[in-house]
């Protein structure tokens, strides 16, 4: 009896994607309080996903477009940029922004820290890679706010979400 490759094949075929994903992961949500979601982009996107480390500051980058079958415009990219304390036991995240661009719209829709809140429940490095997940709560305005916007003021879009996501550490950072 010869033995079979057809297994071993398999196998090796639905185990490539995963081992060529440079980052992974989903944000889920609502935006206005329509359901959301956005696949996270990899390190090789236009606005890739990353990390870097300066000290005890790991400084995170979460790039999103939307997922197949999402409500959300096919031309939309939704950022979340904040700074996590690599020092502590607990994952702690501080100074979230979050933008959401959609092309042709005259200016993105932001939120400052001052207009977000994030909850770390789960960050670990091993070598480049970074797996974080958590939640988080904005008020986007489409104006460069700085200070506190209410949820429910002009032109105010209010945004909450979870996500999860596998990234990559930045290219050129070697810390």
């Amino acid at each position: 009896m010869k033995p079979s490759v057809l297994p071993f094949a398999a196998l090796a075929l639905t185990s490539a994607p995963a081992l060529a994903q440079e980052a992974s992961g989903t944000i889920t949500g609502t935006l206005d309080l329509a359901e959301r979601s956005w696949s996270v982009s990899g390190a090789d996107a236009a606005q890739p996903s990353s990390w870097s480390e300066a000290g005890d500051t790991l400084s995170v980058t979460i790039s999103a477009t939307p997922s197949a079958g999402s409500t959300a415009s096919a031309s939309q990219t939704l950022i979340l940029e904040f700074d996590a304390d690599a020092s502590g036991t607990a994952p702690a995240a501080q100074d979230l922004s979050v933008t959401l661009k959609e092309q042709g719209a005259p200016a993105p829709l932001t939120a400052a820290p001052a207009n977000t809140d994030i909850t770390l429940t789960a960050l670990s490095v091993e070598g480049t890679d970074m797996v974080v997940t958590g939640s988080f709560v904005a008020v986007l305005t489409d104006g460069n706010e700085t200070e506190l916007v209410p949820a429910d003021a002009d032109g105010a879009v209010t945004m909450d979400g979870n996500f999860q996501a596998t990234i990559q550490r930045r290219n050129g950072d070697a810390s």
